[in-house]
């Protein structure tokens, strides 16, 4: 049976403590969210082997900039979707639509800037600020506007927290 997320960056007595203490006082909980998030940050002896999504999400809880936790839920998933798909991850106005194309823009502009660069410099694709711009279209059509807003903070919050 595989660890839970706590059980995986703390020992057994903090575990304990952290979860009596989100059980029994309500008001702690974005605190102890808060702390984990900044413990998946910035301990770097610790690998987390499962749990990926539940990691990325209280890694982007560590967001200041954002809205809700609703907000960072919806990024964890879009980069979660994309983690193992490396060579599906660039944009292509040609066959990514919606929320695919807008996911994948969020995704590029913050793991591989280098590439969007590339193609525009080499290969007469769009500039990376059209990306840019067309993804927050997309999310605001999408009625995801705190996303769209925070749209270039997310992309260097991800690219300094988890390249």
């Amino acid at each position: 049976m595989s660890k839970s997320l706590i059980e995986q960056l703390y020992d057994s007595k903090n575990c304990e403590a952290l979860r009596s203490l989100y059980d029994t006082d309500p008001s702690s909980r974005p605190s102890i969210k808060q702390a984990i998030g900044s413990k998946l940050i910035t301990d770097s002896r610790k690998i987390i082997v499962s749990n990926a999504i539940d990691a990325l999400f209280m890694i982007c809880l560590a967001a200041k900039f954002a809205d809700s936790e609703d907000e960072c839920n919806r990024v964890a998933i879009t980069i979660y979707q994309y983690h193992d798909k490396v060579k599906e991850v660039i944009p292509c106005m040609s066959s990514d639509f919606g929320l695919a194309f807008s996911s994948k823009c969020l995704i590029a502009l913050s793991f591989y800037p280098q590439a969007l660069e590339k193609r525009w410099k080499y290969h007469g694709a769009p500039k990376p600020d059209f990306y840019r711009q067309l993804s927050k279209s997309i999310l605001k059509t999408f009625d995801q506007q705190d996303i769209a807003a925070h749209h270039e903070q997310w992309e260097a919050f991800l690219s300094e927290v988890l390249i």
